[in-house]
């Protein structure tokens, strides 16, 4: 059977990706990927800094967040 260059290139990037996927990596950035819980911490932090431009406000929100169990609470 013979492939193309192109489809040869497709085969190894789907299964880099799949080995990498299995790791830790992203295979488009390199960069650690998060868990999916990692992904909503971050989807809502966003979101406290876009919606509370006042920081006090922001954290009293964050704080509220956190006492409803939503956001962990920051490692200092």
């Amino acid at each position: 059977m013979k492939i193309t260059k192109q489809q040869l290139k497709e085969i190894i990037k789907e299964e880099l990706s799949k080995a990498l996927s299995e790791g830790e990596y992203d295979i488009d950035t390199g960069v650690p990927a998060m868990s999916p819980e990692e992904i909503e911490r971050e989807r809502m932090e966003d979101e406290l800094e876009k919606n509370y431009a006042d920081p006090v406000e922001r954290e009293r929100a964050r704080q509220k967040l956190v006492d409803a169990g939503k956001l962990p609470a920051r490692k200092n």
